[in-house]
């Protein structure tokens, strides 16, 4: 099913599908989408940073480096946080020295190390900041060490109004 969608798809589909799919957990996904079109993984500046091309991303801060700190992509995340929530971190060691190529850019860009996304948990909005992604998701010590020598917040982050709404109300 999914390689026929993939088929069908157009271009922006795949990439946003890729980047999805490499961020979350169907990693097989996206490598599956990488084997059949490589050159998705430089799309674009955020499938650049979800996939570890440095290269790309050293093109597109050089037109413009406040892309550093510009919310975007399928997920409207910074594309520090693409970088660290990748899961090529563990799977790929080529793409992993690609990733931390891409987040020193990045940082040397003006990148925010406490970069980060909401999710409702308990009835709260909590932050996936990048150091949650550098240390529990890619479990990269040496990317932890980069966002924590680049001031990254070790305390946890809430939502200005931190409640969520229950359904019933």
């Amino acid at each position: 099913k999914h390689f026929v969608e993939a088929l069908l798809a157009d271009h922006a589909t795949r990439v946003a599908t890729l980047i999805g799919a490499v961020c979350g957990n169907q990693l097989a996904r996206g490598r599956a989408l990488l084997e059949r079109e490589p050159e998705l993984s430089g799309a674009d500046l955020f499938a650049g940073c979800a996939c570890g091309e440095p290269s790309v991303v050293a093109r597109a801060l050089a037109k413009d480096a406040a892309l550093a700190t510009r919310a975007g992509g399928p997920n409207g995340w910074q594309p520090l946080v693409y970088v660290c929530f990748s899961r090529f971190w563990r799977a790929d060691a080529a793409r992993a020295q690609g990733l931390s190529s891409v987040a020193e850019l990045l940082l040397a860009h003006g990148a925010d190390p406490n970069a980060c996304f909401f999710v409702d948990h308990d009835g709260r909005r909590l932050a996936q900041t990048c150091l949650y992604g550098a240390a529990g998701i890619a479990s990269s010590a040496p990317l932890t060490k980069l966002l924590l020598d680049a001031g990254a917040n070790v305390d946890e982050i809430t939502a200005p109004n931190d409640t969520v709404e229950s359904a019933a109300e």
